[in-house]
């Protein structure tokens, strides 16, 4: 059976909500690559979802960071925000949830991670070719890393030693003995310019990948940001992707 992989909800039921009826026709809610919180006003709502359609979720640092609050003296002001209304909107059921996720794991000969193989817990941006090639040399040939944390889908190949960026707007398949690194973006706060909500679609016996982009009602997201009280940025840049 085909396999969904998502991440980045950010609390935002609205663009998980599209994202669970689109893929349902097509596969099964396989794995979540973290930050089922933040941002967005319907944590709990978000990780209660997880809790029944996901077969396994990895830590994200919005996660790590309503575990240990500390660590959001390196986040920006909105995000730090955002983490402690979580901490007031996430229930008993929801914390034990969290506590289960693992940095990293390996699944079905594929490997999750949130965002970087290099210092799983640093919570680097794979951003660059140099870092993105520099996770691609910790696999070995033929291996295949999901990740997240930019809100950017992507796939990125070692290939006889050289490093390629790969077209997302076409079924890709994955070629034996080739290295890949695949950026599934982000559900609920896109930040590629498409403000649709973005998810993966992988084939484990094809060895195929391709990506999907879904719309959903982003202004009741907003609404709802607002009336919580959270940043109004949280609320604006979902109507841009930005």
């Amino acid at each position: 059976m085909k396999q969904i992989i998502l991440s980045d909800i950010h609390a935002n039921i609205e663009a998980l909500t599209s994202v669970l009826l689109a893929a349902e026709k097509e596969g099964e809610i396989a794995y979540c690559l973290g930050d089922i919180i933040g941002y967005g006003a319907n944590p709990s709502e978000c990780l209660d979802a997880m809790r029944h359609y996901s077969h396994l979720t990895v830590m994200g640092n919005h996660e790590t960071a309503v575990l240990h609050p500390g660590m959001t003296a390196v986040f920006n002001p909105e995000a730090r925000k955002s983490v402690f209304w979580t901490c007031d909107h996430i229930f008993g059921e929801d914390w034990d949830q969290i506590r289960t996720f693992p940095l990293t794991q390996i699944q079905g000969g594929i490997i999750l991670v949130h965002s970087s193989l290099v210092e799983p817990d640093r919570w680097h941006y794979l951003q660059n070719d140099e870092d993105l090639e520099a996770n691609l040399r910790l696999l070995k040939d033929g291996q295949v890393c999901f990740f997240g944390h930019t809100h950017i889908p992507g796939i990125y190949c070692l290939k006889d030693n050289r490093f390629l960026s790969l077209p997302i707007d076409k079924e890709t398949e994955l070629e034996p003995g080739a290295r890949y690194l695949i950026n599934v973006g982000s559900v609920g706060q896109p930040r590629d310019r498409n403000p649709r909500a973005s998810y993966c679609v992988f084939d484990p016996d094809a060895r195929t990948v391709v990506f999907r982009r879904v719309e959903y009602d982003f202004r009741t997201t907003q609404r709802k940001i607002i009336d919580a009280d959270l940043p109004a940025v949280l609320a604006s840049r979902l109507s841009s992707g930005t």
